[in-house]
């Protein structure tokens, strides 16, 4: 291998990716209040919710809601905590930063599966007309695009704190005496 110098400064993608940590963590913790209010605390945004109703006609799902809230919560104290880390270039955020990436991708996934499976796919098959069938099948391709494009920031922020310049910046941190 060929003589790499030493990296002279930290590479702008880890504060970069730190400051989005902190948005998508508020950011987050605003659609978890708004999930919380629309499924259990009967906030109404406009007339029937027919995604809502068949939320609270499937226990499983509805269960599955309760416990994607709560790791939610738990998930966004973590992104927001790697935020801070990574901007103060702790190499402890790093690897918290990619746990949580992972957990992300895993749950994002399966949120879709579930959805699909439990609410969008037999809400399609219920019999509607006109106006009301173009809302569902508008729901529907709505909020499974919604959860493929949640997956982009957390496979961007694995794929950053996996690159060699990044990995190289924290090591060099690591290696530093202490002042």
């Amino acid at each position: 291998p060929m003589y790499q110098p030493p990296i002279n400064h930290t590479p702008s993608s880890i504060k970069t990716l730190g400051i989005l940590n902190l948005v998508f963590a508020g950011l987050g913790v605003l659609g978890l209040l708004f999930t919380y209010a629309m499924y259990f605390g009967g906030l109404k945004l406009g007339g029937r919710n027919p995604v809502v109703e068949m939320a609270h006609a499937t226990p499983t799902f509805m269960t599955y809601l309760k416990v994607s809230l709560v790791l939610g919560a738990v998930a966004l104290v973590v992104l927001g905590a790697s935020g801070f880390g990574l901007i103060g270039m702790k190499q402890w955020a790093r690897k918290v930063a990619m746990g949580y990436a992972i957990y992300a991708i895993a749950a994002a996934i399966i949120g879709l599966i579930l959805t699909w499976t439990l609410i969008l796919s037999p809400l399609l098959d219920l019999p509607a007309r006109g106006a009301e069938r173009a809302g569902v099948w508008g729901g529907a391709i709505g909020g499974m695009w919604g959860g493929i494009i949640g997956l982009v920031y957390p496979l961007v922020l694995l794929s950053f704190m996996r690159k060699r310049n990044v990995v190289e910046a924290f090591a060099q941190v690591d290696s530093r005496p202490p002042a």
